[in-house]
């Protein structure tokens, strides 16, 4: 390699390494910026089903407020049941959906190098599903309450 011909070799050589080596980073940089794209969809797409859950259970909440009122007819108990019903319904599907996306997301992270904000991101969505449960489990225990009271006003007017 002492020769002009083997010198020649030896720059173009390292010439070489060094383009590969540039076009190595820009491939890493590349495929980084990509995985935070989409993880950043994961995660937006796993945040609008826990949006869904919790604006249905939302919807619950006010439909449960008729509850409160100690007046209530038979028919308009009747009535507000059934909403409720079908509203938990809803709700408890919508979080069914939600936690399946979660889940998904979780198993993904796990299998492959994903930043740490979208582990931190569905971490904090699982949260939130489980306040939108204790939520649903309030409501319900609301209704039990509500349903109790009416079987002993029945007892009474009889």
């Amino acid at each position: 390699l002492t020769t002009e011909a083997g010198v020649a070799a030896l720059v173009h050589l390292q010439e070489c390494e060094e383009q590969l080596e540039m076009s190595r980073e820009a491939f890493e940089k590349q495929s980084n910026l990509i995985g935070e794209k989409r993880a950043k969809a994961h995660l937006e797409q796993a945040a609008a089903e826990v949006l869904v859950a919790e604006q249905k259970a939302v919807e619950l909440k006010e439909a449960c407020r008729v509850w409160a009122e100690s007046d209530l007819v038979a028919e308009e108990l009747k009535e507000a049941t059934e909403k409720s019903l079908r509203l938990e319904r809803e709700v408890n599907k919508a979080l069914g959906e939600a936690r399946k996306v979660i889940a998904c997301r979780q198993i993904e992270a796990k299998n492959k190098n994903t930043p740490q904000s979208l582990v931190n991101g569905l971490e904090q969505l699982q949260n939130r599903l489980v306040q939108v449960q204790s939520e649903v489990g309030n409501q319900r225990k609301l209704y039990a309450i509500v349903e109790q009271r009416m079987k002993g006003r029945k007892i009474q007017q009889e």
